[in-house]
């Protein structure tokens, strides 16, 4: 069963791969629950690298996100947490339609 610290340690981990934050000598520590990831204050993902984000998302949970928009990027990828969260339902929406 996914848990909510599972999936943002997760997420952190995608962000640093994924998106190459590593290479900045970002690490996981440094990026909070409610960091913000789309905010110039935060990250500062801009809209490519929040779609990517995304998709390595889809591609780990096994989830589908049907349409990706720039209302879902500002919400869902608005910090860690709210990922997660997304994540969770999105998941928990999976068990219920099989």
């Amino acid at each position: 069963m996914l848990t909510e610290r599972d999936v943002m340690d997760r997420i952190r981990r995608l962000l640093l791969v994924r998106l190459e934050y590593e290479d900045t000598g970002l690490t996981a520590d440094q990026i909070a629950d409610d960091h913000l990831l789309l905010d110039e204050a935060g990250l500062g993902l801009d809209s490519v690298e929040a779609l990517d984000l995304l998709v390595g998302i889809e591609k780990t949970y096994g989830i589908c996100i049907a349409e990706i928009d720039k209302a879902l990027i500002e919400t869902t990828c608005r910090s860690v947490r709210s990922l997660a969260g997304f994540v969770l339902e999105s998941a928990g929406a999976l068990r219920l339609a099989a």
